[in-house]
């Protein structure tokens, strides 16, 4: 048993009393988390009712009810502004190596034969109760293999994704060596890769470069040539390791600076490569203007100093030059102590603020025309140059 019912949010112990216990089960990633004693970030149901009657039962309840794959039995529950998927059981009929056509059914053992993992293939019913009806799953998770359900090639070109996702997974949840079936298989068809559409494989890229534990995958990645299907074979697995050393001792990181910094390690310092990316990932517009901030910060020297740390952080957003700090530490394999104490300054720096304005030159009798611009940028430089220190007053002394 895993789940009970005290610890059942009271949403999904409704949907249970709504659809019957013994026609709904969890299943995926809440029944693996739950085994693994890991956290359970969201809650995935299972159901031998068919689509339309989930959604008859849940709306005479005045349930919101959303169809979000109604053309693979999923609706979405929305309970107190949370969503939880409700899947009918299916089988595949025919896939393309991107998307499937599913038939219904009310066998658990079918429902998992055509799931992509073991380890996802396992339910739970209202009582916490674990069903296997593969037989391999509690197994694989209790030794932590992460394993193709059935043959590989099967299931990999049932939808190619299915390489990154079961890469992600080994990265995540997997001890010991990977399962070399399922490796095999992921060569075999890593080409394919690029067939998928760039939003699927950015989704599970991101998953994978962002993850806890990205470098040894991404080392096999490099080694069986899977990575340049999507991004570089040319880079040092070991730089996220370092980059993993740095990130532990610093704080106020958002994921996009993470993400922005390992997409330039395995690019390899390349900034071309960086470019080059919107062909086979989606860059969000933030994460876009961090690659470009970072490509363009340069840090050459071997030590900083504070007038020049100043800088960085009036001409560029503050996420923009963690990104060029960590990469910097990283590039020119800085020591930890020497990171933490570049990494403190930043953090209490407060950027600086241009005292003057158009207007106090208006002011001071300046004729509203393109002199105003060059002025200013003139007393910025001269600003900057005096190490942020020249007073509203002193820059305003035009004489």
């Amino acid at each position: 048993m895993i789940f009970s019912k005290s610890s059942i949010p009271e949403e999904v112990q409704r949907l249970f009393t709504l659809l019957g216990n013994k026609n709904l089960r969890f299943v995926g990633g809440c029944v693996r988390n739950a085994l693994l004693g890991l956290p359970i970030t969201d809650i995935d149901l299972a159901t031998t009712l068919r689509p339309e009657e989930v959604m008859r039962t849940l709306k005479a309840a005045h349930i919101q009810c959303i169809p979000t794959g109604i053309d693979y039995g999923t609706v979405t529950a929305v309970l107190n502004g949370v969503g939880y998927q409700i899947t009918t059981l299916r089988r595949d009929v025919a896939t393309d190596g991107r998307r499937a056509v599913v038939a219904y059914t009310t066998d658990w053992a079918e429902d998992a034969a055509r799931r992509d993992l073991t380890v996802n293939a396992l339910y739970a019913d209202w009582n916490g109760m674990i069903y296997d009806p593969l037989g391999e799953g509690l197994k694989d998770i209790e030794k932590r293999r992460i394993r193709f359900v059935g043959d590989p090639e099967v299931r990999i070109q049932e939808d190619y994704l299915r390489i990154l996702r079961f890469l992600r997974f080994y990265s995540f949840y997997g001890a010991g060596p990977i399962d070399q079936r399922g490796l095999s298989a992921s060569i075999k068809f890593s080409h394919k890769i690029k067939t998928l559409s760039r939003e699927r494989v950015s989704d599970e890229f991101r998953k994978i470069l962002i993850g806890p534990n990205p470098e040894k995958v991404l080392k096999l990645m490099r080694d069986h040539r899977i990575l340049p299907e999507i991004i570089s074979n040319n880079f040092n697995p070991k730089r996220i390791g370092s980059e993993l050393k740095f990130e532990n001792h610093v704080t106020i990181l958002d994921t996009e600076v993470v993400f922005a910094v390992r997409l330039f390690i395995v690019a390899n310092f390349s900034t071309k490569r960086i470019r080059n990316l919107s062909n086979h990932l989606i860059i969000s517009k933030k994460l876009n203007q961090i690659l470009k901030d970072i490509s363009t910060i340069k840090i050459n020297t071997k030590r900083i100093e504070m007038l020049k740390m100043m800088e960085y952080v009036y001409f560029y957003p503050r996420d923009s030059v963690a990104a060029a700090l960590i990469l910097w530490a990283v590039n020119s394999e800085m020591s930890l102590s020497e990171f933490k104490k570049i990494w403190r300054n930043f953090i209490t720096l407060e950027p600086p603020v241009f005292p003057i304005s158009g207007k106090d030159l208006i002011a001071e009798g300046i004729a509203q025309d393109i002199a105003i611009g060059e002025k200013l940028k003139a007393l910025e430089k001269k600003w900057i140059k005096s190490g942020f220190r020249l007073t509203r007053s002193e820059l305003l002394d035009l004489d």
